[in-house]
């Protein structure tokens, strides 16, 4: 619906520059051929409230001719990719898949009903639409100007590229064209600047539930972790450097997404800076998971199924899944899965394994099939199960499988008859509505075909409120006797010291148990008693490390950089690290 009240006439006189009535103006065709300062779609300080109620949809369809893609970077593992997907890189990059959203208006909010994964008919982007604003400004009349936060997710895969659309819409519902922009990602083999206009329209209709997605929204914002500005932080202890805990001395700052440090309750959090100015959405910039799954979705599962199902770590695989019935997989089990010990390998370096050619056999697969068949017949018996680490994102992927035929097994025993997933089950159902995560967090990367098995080892997706709530999640699991996850098994996961049941992998300082990584930081810090800090890990420049109890931090980039030890050393001036 269009409710319009008066005019305004102090709306914001800001001197436009860019995206003016006149560029976006559908009779002008004007073709902008290069990207923008992304505070053209930055909701001004002190903007004018608009005086539009709207509700309904909005659709976007980008214009062919006025779509430029950039290539920021050609760097090895672009040509890799691209080598080794060719089908996935081609001219249709280029484009925006059509945007479709339902809405409601909430203020000066503007509210999809659905801000989750959407699939679309793109050869290679589906999306993530998030809340916009709405404002009115002198220059554009009766019309107001509206900005939104977009995402765009590769398909089958996770790297996300975060942008911005803006359009104008007047009280009959009209609207101008929008402009789109995307200017930064977390990717790192595809770095790319996209640009250009399409058609937008408006369709005012009644939206079921419309005063709930409000009251969820609101209830969103509420509970969100407060944040300050990470230069607060060194208000408060000016001894240290934030540009080691920015890591500025490794990481460029156009190739850091997000850096947080979160410190008794309080989210100190970095800027969001694209290569065209600070993002207009930082508080929404969508994240990708990668690898850091293989702890948040792999290894919580297990232990929030282990207190309900106590043998679920020493399950045989060969027992769920049929493709894995064959000797190599005998003994095999849930928890050497999750170790990534399964003694199936071909070599022992460092993700020698994990990054050879025939591994896009199983990143680039669309079925379930196609996955199992790889992630069960690639590697070759070398050790027994459980005696040696060896990177395999597909011996993780066969985990979730059987964790799901596991846990329907279980369900039917119990006669409920229901078909369901450890995603939807444990997270959708259970602990996400707990921690009151983001809508975003609430999909998972999955095949494309009926079975729709989510990838467990990577594809999932968070906003830095998130990744704040999920480490202070852990930590107080970790101290619970009576918590959602196995204790007993969480605590000494989470432990800063080693329990002996860490696996060693291809470095001295680092180990690896039930799916989390634990790095010694002794030498560093001079600690006098050897220190564990446990973290998670994800592909590109991603980690998360549960520093101590009141203290965690964070970062995720695309700067295949994953050395955080100057971060370490900052914190420390905070709250002792060692033991």
């Amino acid at each position: 619906m269009v409710v319009f009240f008066a005019h305004s006439d102090n709306a914001s006189s800001l001197e436009r520059k860019h995206l003016t009535y006149a560029q976006l103006s559908v009779s002008s065709n004007v073709d902008i051929d290069q990207p923008l300062s992304l505070n053209a779609m930055t909701v001004p300080e002190q903007p004018t409230p608009s005086k539009l109620r709207l509700q309904g949809s909005f659709t976007f369809s980008p214009i062919k001719e006025l779509a430029h893609l950039a290539l920021v970077e050609e760097s090895d593992a672009y040509h890799f990719e691209r080598r080794t997907r060719p089908a996935a890189f081609t001219q249709a990059r280029v484009l925006l898949p059509d945007l479709s959203i339902d809405f409601v208006q909430s203020g000066q909010h503007i509210i999809p009903t659905k801000r989750v994964l959407q699939l679309s008919e793109h050869a290679n982007w589906d999306y993530i639409v998030g809340v916009g604003d709405i404002w009115q400004e002198l220059e554009d009349g009766d019309y107001s100007r509206i900005s939104m936060p977009f995402t765009l997710v590769e398909k089958n895969q996770n790297c996300v590229h975060n942008g911005a659309l803006s359009f104008l819409v007047d009280e009959h519902g009209k609207t101008t064209d929008f402009y789109y922009q995307v200017s930064s990602e977390t990717c790192l083999y595809y770095k790319a600047d996209m640009w250009g206009k399409g058609q937008a329209a408006y369709t005012e209709k009644d939206i079921a539930g419309a005063n709930k997605v409000v009251d969820e929204y609101r209830l969103e914002q509420k509970n969100r972790i407060p944040t300050q500005p990470l230069s607060h932080l060194k208000q408060q202890y000016p001894d240290i450097n934030l540009d080691n805990i920015t890591l500025s001395h490794s990481i460029s700052a156009l190739d850091l997404s997000s850096v947080g440090v979160i410190l008794n309750d309080q989210h100190y959090v970095s800027d969001c800076m694209t290569r065209f100015g600070p993002y207009p959405f930082c508080s929404q910039l969508v994240l990708p998971s990668y690898s850091t799954a293989k702890s948040i979705f792999a290894g919580i599962a297990m232990m929030y199924l282990e207190q309900v199902y106590p043998t679920i770590f020493q399950q045989k695989i060969s027992d769920w899944i049929k493709e894995c019935k064959v000797e190599k997989w005998q003994g095999v089990t849930f928890g050497h899965l999750l170790n990534m010990s399964t003694g199936n390998y071909q070599s022992t370096g460092h993700s020698v394994d994990e990054a050879a050619p025939h591994s896009q056999m199983f990143f680039k697969a669309k079925s379930h099939q196609e996955k199992l068949n790889y992630s069960c017949g690639q590697f070759a018996y070398q050790r027994s199960p459980g005696s040696t680490f060896v990177y395999h994102t597909s011996d993780t992927y066969l985990l979730g499988s059987g964790l799901n035929y596991f846990l329907n097994a279980q369900l039917k025993k119990l006669d409920l008859q229901v078909t369901t997933t450890v995603f939807e089950y444990v997270f959708k159902e259970k602990l996400w509505p707990l921690l009151q995560l983001s809508p975003v967090a609430f999909t998972s990367q999955k095949t494309a075909d009926e079975e729709q098995q989510a990838f467990t080892g990577y594809g999932l997706f968070f906003i830095r409120d998130d990744i704040a709530k999920l480490t202070h999640f852990l930590m107080a699991q970790a101290n619970h006797q009576d918590g959602y996850l196995f204790s007993q098994r969480l605590q000494k996961t989470l432990q800063r010291n080693l329990t002996g049941d860490e696996l060693n992998t291809q470095y001295e300082f680092i180990r690896y148990t039930n799916s989390f990584w634990k790095q010694n930081i002794s030498g560093s810090l001079d600690c006098e008693n050897a220190t564990w800090l446990p973290y998670m890990s994800g592909y590109g420049g991603i980690a998360i490390v549960l520093a101590k109890q009141n203290m965690q931090y964070y970062y995720f980039s695309d700067s295949n950089q994953h050395n955080w030890r100057e971060a370490t050393k900052e914190l420390n001036k905070i709250t002792p690290l060692c033991r």
